[in-house]
């Protein structure tokens, strides 16, 4: 058992630690130096509230034992009690050690394929709800100064992959009644994460 868990211990932080710092990640970073807390009007109640409405219930608790349900059904005031927390958290600087801290657990990609192969398995971070509370206001409180490229369909709010078929069917009739030729390349990105 100690010689699997060392494995997968060493597999998934090679995973989690391979992006370097490049221009994207500077850029990134210095957007987020233009903004001052007094423009991200630090958190408030509602913001915290409209974080709890969308929360998900039925995940697994995080490592303090705390699943959202906790927070879900507790006296409406521990809206205010989170807003209080996550701005001491913004104002300092600081995070609790909970919040940095996750369970990893290899889930496998296909059930019919090789369960023996390491690369048949994708990790899921179990993280405290609290964080996970933590990064949906954050993300609100950020979330104008983020912008995507109109291109993208995949991990955007109210877009899908299915608009990315319309898109290449869109192009496909407006170019081929015309007779012009219509190439297309796909690529398999499957290992795009690691």
């Amino acid at each position: 058992e100690d010689i699997i868990a060392s494995m997968w211990k060493s597999h998934y932080s090679d995973i989690m630690n391979s992006v370097e710092e490049d221009s994207q990640m500077s850029t990134l970073l210095g957007k987020f130096s233009e903004v001052s807390i007094c423009d991200a009007s630090y958190v408030s109640t509602r913001l915290v509230t409209h974080a709890l409405s969308r929360a998900k219930k039925g995940k697994s608790c995080g490592l303090d034992g705390l699943a959202m349900e906790h927070f879900l059904y507790a006296h409406p005031c521990i809206a205010t009690i989170l807003a209080m927390f996550f701005n001491c958290c913004i104002v300092h600087g600081y995070l609790p050690m909970q919040f940095m801290s996750s369970a990893i657990l290899p889930i496998i990609k296909n059930k019919t394929g090789d369960s023996s192969t390491k690369s048949n398995y994708r990790p899921v971070a179990i993280v405290s709800a609290c964080s996970k509370l933590f990064e949906a206001v954050l993300l609100d409180l950020i979330d104008k100064f983020l912008g995507t490229h109109d291109a993208q369909f995949g991990f955007k709010q109210h877009h899908s992959t299915d608009l990315c078929v319309v898109a290449l069917r869109s192009a496909v009739g407006f170019y081929h009644p015309s007779g012009s030729p219509v190439d297309c390349c796909f690529l398999d990105a499957t290992k795009a994460s690691d």
